[in-house]
């Protein structure tokens, strides 16, 4: 046939593709590339097989820090491998007692007055005996010991503090006299009520009743504040030049209100004539009663059958001089007393100006369980202990 694909033509064209695809071949080789391709392969798999490694080598280091973990905490991780139930979680411990944070107003005002059972530790004064101090030149003084028969109702409480106040006055015979007894009497009485009434293992620091804590609770304004000036008899304690109602030298102290005290001061200056003596008079008297007072739980808890001193000087005015006076409680009746005057006149120490002192305790509550036990009556206190 004349158009026909002869036999010997076709094994040529095969011939000839055989020879190309030698030379392709030859030159693809020729050229690396498939050894690149199994290199590659080989790398890939060397690399996979390394991550695999390093991936167990690591889950073996975190298991080894689970399994400690759970033997430090008791062989509990979250899971329950080993039991049959799960263990519950436990419930917060709330503090145990009183907790006066979380108590209204009006929950703390239906606890006032209610006791608790403090026991002071025991402890002795005299500082106040003798002249030094007190002025005591007649030796009236003696050494004073703690009572712990008294009882102890509450003052007052917050979420940080809880007050305290003796349930009657104790310690009688606590004389004060002339220009040293005025001079310290707020030091002597804080200073006292500290160390027979504080109790350490309780953090309770011990002080004395003020005029401050009355008015606290009192509907009254307190003193008249009105100033006097004294142009003769000029006598004056010496605490009075450093209090913020006395200008003595014409110019009111700083440093001590009527019921604060940091250090003893003894002695007496002035005399004579001066334009620039004065002084605010803070003197002021009255009786507690529903209609002084906020309520007549106040009036029992401060009343005091027995004449008892308050930590607080005050200045009276007498005609031409000043008087310089202790504030104290007889019954319900808050009035003071005067120790000496600008004329230079004092209390005789020969007569027994001794009167008994009223405690007061401030605890710290982040430092002590109170109710514990006990109702808040007066034989079913409210406990007290150290937490």
């Amino acid at each position: 046939m004349k158009n026909g694909i002869t036999l010997i033509a076709l094994i040529i064209t095969i011939i000839v593709l055989v020879i190309l695809a030698a030379v392709s071949i030859s030159a693809v080789y020729n050229s690396n590339i498939i050894n690149y391709a199994v290199n590659g392969a080989i790398n890939y798999a060397s690399e996979a097989t390394r991550e695999n490694e390093i991936l167990d080598q690591t889950a073996s280091i975190m298991q080894s820090a689970v399994d400690k973990i759970s033997d430090i905490a008791g062989g509990s991780t979250g899971e329950n491998p080993g039991g049959d139930e799960e263990e519950e979680p436990e419930e917060p411990i709330d503090e145990p007692g009183i907790d006066f944070g979380k108590l209204t107003e009006e929950e703390i005002d239906g606890m006032i007055g209610q006791y608790v059972d403090y026991t002071p530790v025991s402890g002795t004064f005299s500082d106040h005996v003798g002249t030094t101090y007190s002025g005591d030149a007649g030796n009236n003084n003696t050494k004073l010991s703690t009572i712990t028969s008294l009882k102890w109702r509450i003052l007052d409480a917050t979420s940080d503090t809880l007050t305290l106040i003796s349930d009657m006055a104790a310690n009688t015979g606590f004389g004060l006299y002339g220009y040293n007894g005025y001079n310290n009497a707020v030091l002597l009485l804080n200073n006292a009520c500290k160390a027979m009434y504080s109790n350490n293992d309780l953090w309770t620091i011990g002080r004395h009743l003020n005029i401050d804590d009355i008015e606290n609770y009192s509907n009254i304004s307190g003193a008249p504040m009105v100033e006097y000036s004294v142009n003769e008899y000029t006598y004056y304690p010496n605490i009075f030049e450093y209090e913020i109602n006395g200008a003595p030298n014409g110019t009111y102290g700083t440093l001590y209100g009527s019921s604060n005290q940091d250090e003893y001061i003894t002695g007496s200056s002035g005399g004579g004539y001066s334009l620039s003596f004065k002084g605010k008079l803070t003197h002021y008297a009255f009786t507690m009663s529903t209609s002084t007072m906020q309520n007549q739980t106040y009036v029992d808890l401060f009343s005091s059958s027995i004449q008892s001193w308050l930590a607080s000087r005050c200045v009276d005015y007498n005609n031409f001089w000043l008087t310089f006076n202790i504030f104290n409680i007889t019954n319900n009746n808050v009035t003071s007393y005067w120790l000496c005057d600008s004329n230079g006149d004092t209390y005789n120490p020969g007569y027994n100006l001794s009167y008994a002192i009223r405690p007061v305790v401030e605890i710290d509550l982040s430092k002590v369980n109170v109710g514990l036990t006990g109702d808040g009556g007066a034989d079913t206190p409210y406990s007290i202990e150290a937490k």
